[in-house]
């Protein structure tokens, strides 16, 4: 079932590892504050059923953090792209796999963005869009000068062939 997944000659391209740190940093921003809420209510002297709640949510709050900061430079490393003649791939997933082609005759336009933590990171996502607004593709973590580089060259590509960008 992996050939469904291989490149030519197992090429791909991988992102930055700086991606997973990013995860790392927004699980933890999305964890902890409920595991915060759930100590500090099984702590309080409120009625029991309370308290236990609070445990509960503060254990399922971790369990998540951990879970997702585990999985975290799994993800990343499955995360890639390969530019061909006639097309770009993107692939990604640890459980659930996908692989996105793209050819550059069907391109319309080529995204690239980076929020705050990102530029920190120095990584950006790339997206790119087709005139089907169900095919655009996105690829975060890349390195910012590769996703700048990227977006040339598939614009570049595209104007060859005298269609989108």
């Amino acid at each position: 079932m992996t050939d469904l997944f291989a490149a030519p000659q197992d090429a791909w391209q991988r992102v930055s590892p700086a991606l997973a740190t990013r995860d790392r940093v927004v699980a933890a921003a999305f964890w902890l504050p409920f595991a915060v809420a759930g100590v500090v209510v099984a702590v309080l002297p409120l009625p029991v059923w309370a308290r236990v709640l609070g445990g509960a949510v503060a254990v399922v709050a971790l369990v998540g953090l951990a879970v997702d900061w585990s999985l975290a430079e799994r993800r990343r490393a499955r995360r890639g792209y390969l530019e061909t003649d006639d097309e770009v791939l993107l692939t990604e997933g640890v459980m659930f796999r996908s692989m996105t082609v793209v050819p550059y005759g069907r391109l319309q336009y080529v995204d690239v963005e980076a929020g705050p933590l990102q530029r920190r990171l120095g990584i950006a996502t790339l997206t790119v869009h087709t005139a089907s607004p169900r095919t655009a593709a996105e690829l975060p973590g890349l390195p910012a000068d590769e996703a700048a580089r990227l977006r040339g060259v598939l614009t570049e590509r595209v104007r060859e062939r005298g269609a989108g960008v």
